[in-house]
């Protein structure tokens, strides 16, 4: 769901935005313009939906889509799990801990 959609519904949410340049994975492959920007549920923490934009999204948005169908959906596993470094997959965490509400 987009941002907009989430605001018609009547959900208040937070969004979080990370950008690959800002991932030592991220700078060392040249990924400079590469992002993943988040929404969810201010409430509950559930993952209402999830934008990326860049080299390998469709590995990168794996993670997201699997704390959407499992438990409660919540990005609970993402923020609180361990994240490999150097990887690509930072950004994703990262997202998540940027999170704010508009």
């Amino acid at each position: 769901m987009k941002q907009e959609e989430a605001k018609q519904q009547k959900y208040k949410v937070l969004v979080g935005r990370a950008y690959y340049r800002d991932t030592a994975m991220g700078a060392a492959l040249g990924f400079p313009e590469g992002f993943v920007k988040v929404v969810v549920e201010q409430e509950t923490g559930k993952i209402l939906g999830a934008h990326i934009i860049g080299p390998e999204a469709s590995v990168l948005i794996q993670e997201i889509v699997n704390a959407m169908v499992f438990g409660k959906g919540d990005f609970s596993p993402i923020a609180r799990g361990m994240h490999i470094h150097p990887a690509l997959n930072e950004v994703v965490q990262n997202a998540f801990g940027d999170l704010q509400p508009v």
